[in-house]
């Protein structure tokens, strides 16, 4: 800003309210008004490209297949994507400050929390299996990729990308049991197929012993019963 009127107190004010420069219409201030130009035209291509990889950052995460979010130390969601948004039914401005325990039953929430505290603790991502339900009440299950963030200023923040698995879990305990009765089934088989083979070692065995004894034998009646 160029100006030819104000004070140094003013122009303190005017930089901490977000101004790149303040120059005074004064002689022995003109030396300074190149390096003020060239400055503010420095930041004001930081402050253009700062935009852009915020904008390319959310265009990234809203197209993302996976439910996208952050939170602080404290457990609170700093950050939501559109698909997060889309299957909880709730805007990004509900979930932001939101803790697990202000969304999911007590237990649930307990389980997230500790989940959290150990990857912060360990301070290294880790891919695991968590269970919450969605907005209809029913129990979804997902594959969550969980990663501490640290920002500029040092601060640290849980990252987390998750992938609705339900679907998945449901074909494989179906698969589980088809495997278990088939199993079943090739077990029943081979017994079933033993068995009739002591059944024909059995008749053989009375059919021969009938060959040998009369007809008024007293032991043909029971061999007969065992045939």
């Amino acid at each position: 800003m160029v100006t030819g009127t104000g004070s140094e107190e003013i122009a303190v004010e005017a930089m901490k309210a977000g101004l790149d420069d303040y120059v005074l219409k004064a002689a022995h201030h003109f030396g300074r008004l190149s390096v003020a130009v060239r400055t503010a035209l420095e930041r004001a291509q930081e402050r253009r490209a700062l935009r852009e990889s915020e904008d390319r950052f959310h265009a990234f995460m809203d197209n993302s297949p996976a439910v996208a979010f952050m939170k602080d130390e404290d457990g609170r969601f700093v950050y939501v994507n559109q698909l997060f948004e889309r299957f909880f039914k709730l805007t990004r401005l509900q979930w932001l400050g939101k803790t697990d325990f202000d969304l999911w039953p007590e237990e649930t929430a307990r389980q997230l929390r500790d989940n959290d505290r150990a990857i912060m603790a360990e301070d290294r991502p880790a891919e695991i299996f968590e269970a919450f339900p969605g907005p209809d009440g029913i129990l979804r299950h997902w594959l969550v990729f969980k990663f501490p963030v640290n920002d500029r200023a040092g601060r640290r923040f849980l990252g987390g990308m998750a992938v609705d698995i339900t679907e998945r879990r449901h074909l494989e305990q179906q698969l589980r049991q088809a495997l278990k009765m088939e199993a079943i089934g090739k077990l029943a088989g081979g017994v079933a197929h033993d068995f009739n083979n002591l059944v024909t070692i059995i008749t053989g065995y009375s059919d021969m012993v009938l060959s040998r004894i009369g007809p008024e034998d007293p032991m043909r009646r029971d061999i007969e019963q065992i045939k």
